[in-house]
């Protein structure tokens, strides 16, 4: 599966690439390499963020949600992308294929580049 297949279920963060015309969304959605998950965790507990009480594992096996509740502000941190039939791992691979990066407050993020 090519990463053009990919790229439109990618949601917020791709969206993030685009002009502001598009759609409003409610969270964001950040895509981890497995060993990235405790680290972001970690950060996301410091500003105050915990894991959803609307977050149910069968509903969304791929992505856990977290929420904070001062601006209820929710992150969904997805160790896949919902739909493709490819592992986590090579979801990964293919998505994180010629990353650009952006400076966030602390520090550099790669993100996904504008087709």
């Amino acid at each position: 599966m090519s990463a053009d297949r990919l790229r439109p279920g990618a949601g917020a963060a791709a969206a993030a690439t685009v002009p502001l015309r598009a759609p409003s969304y409610t969270d964001v959605d950040v895509l981890l390499a497995a060993a990235s998950r405790q680290r972001a965790e970690a950060s996301l507990r410091e500003l105050d963020f915990h894991v959803s009480p609307f977050y149910t594992p069968a509903d969304s096996p791929h992505a856990v949600s977290w929420l904070r509740e001062r601006d209820m502000l929710q992150v969904d941190l997805h160790s896949a992308v919902w739909g493709p039939a490819i592992s986590p791992e090579r979801q990964w691979q293919i998505l994180s294929e010629g990353a650009a990066e952006t400076m966030t407050q602390r520090s550099q993020i790669p993100r996904m580049p504008p087709d």
